[in-house]
């Protein structure tokens, strides 16, 4: 009795199952839809693309307003800066931009100086700081080398 409930099991089992010849990963065959659907006929279209936009550039006037308020506080007192006489120079360095900027603080002539290189999103500054006019060559070769 026992033989005859177990086979009876099995055989429901494999009629459950759907013993067939092929492997569990094959997937069924794709059958040709009756429809008439317009979307699945319709050729793909492409949206157009626009190029991605450049990204933003140093000014001069940018250069010179970045100097200006990185180097504000190492004047002292509230410095007057003549952003009309700024020079701001491509160097062969890394940063690339060297700006100075004269200013009148409370001591007396002074510039501004800065070596700004990133981007005017993101400035990365190098060398800056207050001096004397009379260092601007040296500050110059500091940038340079």
């Amino acid at each position: 009795m026992r033989t005859r409930i177990g086979l009876a099991a099995i055989f429901a089992l494999v009629a459950l199952t759907g013993c067939t010849a092929t492997g569990p990963n094959d997937s069924p065959a794709p059958v040709e839809s009756a429809t008439n659907d317009s979307a699945a006929t319709a050729a793909p279209t492409s949206s157009p693309t626009s190029a991605p936009a450049a990204e933003a550039e140093f000014t001069d006037s940018l250069l010179v307003d970045l100097c200006v308020e990185k180097t504000t506080q190492d004047h002292g007192g509230s410095p007057e800066f003549k952003k009309d006489q700024a020079t701001v120079e491509a160097i062969e360095a890394d940063p690339p931009w060297l700006v100075i900027v004269p200013a009148t603080s409370a001591v007396g002539d002074a510039i501004s100086y800065c070596t700004i290189g990133g981007t005017p999103a993101a400035p990365v500054y190098e060398l800056h700081g207050a001096a004397d006019p009379s260092m601007e060559a040296e500050i110059r070769s500091w940038a340079t080398s």
